[in-house]
This record gives C-alpha cells, sequence and structure tokens, in this order.
C-alpha cells in the first residue's frame, strides 16, 4: 500500500531532477520498468520478469498464443540497465563528495543517488505494483518477487534495498473489498491477503537486511521515518512539511464499526490475517 503516496514524494522531492540531469530518467528508468512488468494491454508480457509467470491470464482471460519467456535473458538486460544506471550516475558526479567535518582528513564518501523501483511513475505497460496486482484470474499472484530482483541486484553489483508500507487490516478490507470492491466480498479479499502477507514474510525475512524503513502513514500516533535522510533529497525543503501538503492521514480507524467492514462469522479468518500482518510487521 503506499506507492501512489511515494510517487508524489518523489515528484516533489529534488531526486527526480537529478535523475533527469544526469540521463537516467525517462529513458533507462522506462527499460526498467518495462523488463520488470509489462501488461497485455501494451503486449509481451512475457518479456518482463514478474510479469511472465502470468502472462497468459493477465488479459482477464486465459490466451494460449503468448510465447514463452527466455527469463535469463531478460535478467541480463535488465542486469545491463542497472549498471548504465550506475554509470550515469557516476559521470553526473554521484560517485564521490568530500566530507568536511574534519578539514585535515577529509574522506571520500559516496553520494548515493536513490532510483525509485516501484514508485517513479506510471507507465502504460507497467503501473504500480503491489501485493496483489492488477484484477484479472492471475492477480493472488500478481506481485513483486524480491528474491528475483535482489539476484539481478548482485548481478549487476548495485545497491538495492525496500521499504516496506503497510496500514491497519482492517481498512485494507475497506478499501480494497467494500470501496473498490477488487474482491469479490471481505472473505475472498481476507484470504487473497493472508496469503500474500505469508508471502511477504518470507521475502521479508529473507532480506531483512535490505529493509529501509517500515512505515504506516494511515497511523497518526506512528512516527513517520525521514524519508529525505533516507530516499529523498529535498534540498532546503522540509519533507515535513512537503508530506503535510500531499497528504492528509484519515480519521483514527472507528473500532465499533468494523463488524461492517468483516461480518463477526468471519473472525476466525480475520485473526489468521491480523496474526500474519503483525508479524510482517
Amino acid at each position: 500500500t503506499g506507492h501512489h503516496l511515494m510517487q508524489q514524494l518523489v515528484n516533489g522531492s529534488n531526486t527526480l531532477q537529478d535523475l533527469i540531469s544526469t540521463n537516467i530518467h525517462p529513458s533507462l528508468t522506462d527499460r526498467m520498468y518495462k523488463l520488470l512488468f509489462r501488461s497485455v494491454k501494451t503486449g509481451d508480457p512475457q518479456m518482463a520478469l514478474w510479469s511472465a509467470p502470468c502472462r497468459r491470464a493477465l488479459s482477464g482471460r486465459w490466451m494460449e498464443n503468448i510465447k514463452d519467456p527466455n527469463i535469463t535473458r531478460i535478467s541480463e538486460r535488465l542486469v545491463s540497465v542497472l549498471r548504465s544506471m550506475e554509470s550515469r550516475a557516476n559521470d553526473g558526479g554521484w560517485r564521490a563528495v568530500h566530507d568536511n567535518d574534519n578539514r585535515q582528513n577529509r574522506k571520500q564518501k559516496q553520494k548515493q543517488l536513490t532510483i525509485p523501483v516501484n514508485t517513479l511513475f506510471d507507465t502504460p505497460s507497467s503501473g504500480l505494483l503491489s501485493y496483489p496486482s492488477f484484477l484479472g484470474p492471475c492477480r493472488p499472484i500478481t506481485y513483486p518477487n524480491l528474491n528475483v530482483w535482489y539476484d539481478v541486484c548482485d548481478q549487476a553489483n548495485v545497491d538495492c534495498s525496500h521499504v516496506y508500507m503497510y496500514r491497519n487490516p482492517y481498512e485494507i478490507i475497506k478499501s480494497t473489498s467494500i470501496k473498490r470492491h477488487l474482491n469479490q466480498d471481505a472473505l475472498d479479499g481476507i484470504h487473497v491477503y493472508i496469503t500474500l502477507l505469508y508471502v511477504l514474510y518470507g521475502q521479508l525475512s529473507q532480506h531483512g537486511s535490505k529493509t529501509l524503513a517500515c512505515i504506516n502513514f494511515f497511523d497518526a500516533n506512528t512516527k513517520t521515518p525521514k524519508l529525505d535522510e533516507l530516499l529523498f533529497d529535498f534540498g532546503n525543503n522540509s519533507f515535513e512539511h512537503y508530506l503535510e501538503s500531499v497528504f492528509h492521514a484519515p480519521a483514527p480507524f472507528d473500532w465499533s464499526k468494523r463488524e461492517d467492514i468483516v461480518p463477526k462469522e468471519y473472525d476466525l479468518y480475520m485473526k489468521s490475517m491480523i496474526q500474519i500482518h503483525d508479524q510482517v510487521v
């Protein structure tokens, strides 16, 4: 959850201009997106790592005339794109800056340029991926595979990491099953999210050292990490001030109305979702 908000934060930071000035965006970022996920609307879903497994069902119906993917070739192309990004960042002066804290012993250190993978912009082919992504019969298993992603990052010898964004499980069901009808009903949604929370638990446990932050923007009582220190450059502007201008946290969840979202007879499944949600967080 929250990738639309992250997209706004990227667009309001200096990071986007840095990506443009180094000729990384949009040429290389678009290539990266298309090698990670492609929808049937723009063709060739088998040509991207995260869409290839569901290439025959992403259109909402089963399709037989889809070519089989060459995962090895796709990953090699993605490795090449990531290496090109690093090269252009280095050429743009992002390799090293001086630490002026000690004028007598100035040490060079890496000044990293953050390249958002899933929140930079919507493309006709990719969109913003989530757990799960989009609609159709393959929806429950259409999600980013972090194991595959970090393997590609290792091959390219670049630093990759992730931020986990979450919200109250009841709010998830309310948003996806009641407001937007992405699931057939609450029980259908609960079961899908239990399954994907177990996927997330496995992925985040395996790659725990890559976690930069765990964020719930929707809880006013939760302290938000300073993303300007973790990810994006806001220059002399205040990250907190910009966040307030683009995001207003909703009213606290009304627990007295939780049965309007999840009927009491579904409590056993909802308890299971809450348990694995808490384990992931």
